[in-house]
């Protein structure tokens, strides 16, 4: 099982890599939208029927915003923007040093370290990370 885990690490590590280069690109081929909301409607996806129906920004409004602010390099921005968008921005580009990292230090593999941790356990840290960023965008 070893020898498994071990040949699927560098697969992991290229998927992990083009993930991050392909949001990156797509991130860098936008412009933040000034409203710190609707960005993604440059990738041709509807406005958010939340905010349109109740005038309030729905959890994830800003999400593409900040990541595309964070690709900009304006992390300030982008974490004024909407925080939860631009932390999942920082782990998406940490992803691949931490893998890499897990990796030579420890012979980690992620998905053994999010097996230790449990899915439910880090869906639910993102739940309530989300959560606190749109309770701070009403606060602030």
């Amino acid at each position: 099982m070893t020898t498994r885990l071990r040949s699927r690490r560098p697969a992991g590590l290229v998927m992990a890599l083009l993930g991050v280069f392909l949001l990156l690109g797509a991130a860098l081929g936008l412009e933040p939208d000034a409203r710190g909301h609707a960005t993604h409607e440059q990738l041709g996806l509807p406005p958010c029927t939340f905010l349109a129906g109740s005038d309030i920004p729905c959890p994830t409004c800003g999400v593409t915003t900040a990541f595309t602010l964070l690709a900009h390099g304006r992390p300030i921005d982008a974490a004024r923007t909407q925080a939860f968008g631009a932390l999942l921005g920082l782990l998406a580009l940490a992803a691949p040093v931490l893998y890499v990292a897990g990796f030579a230090v420890a012979a980690l593999d992620p998905a053994e370290i999010l097996g230790r941790v449990g899915l439910l356990r880090f869906a639910a840290a993102l739940a309530a990370a989300a959560a606190a960023a749109w309770a701070l965008r009403f606060l602030g």
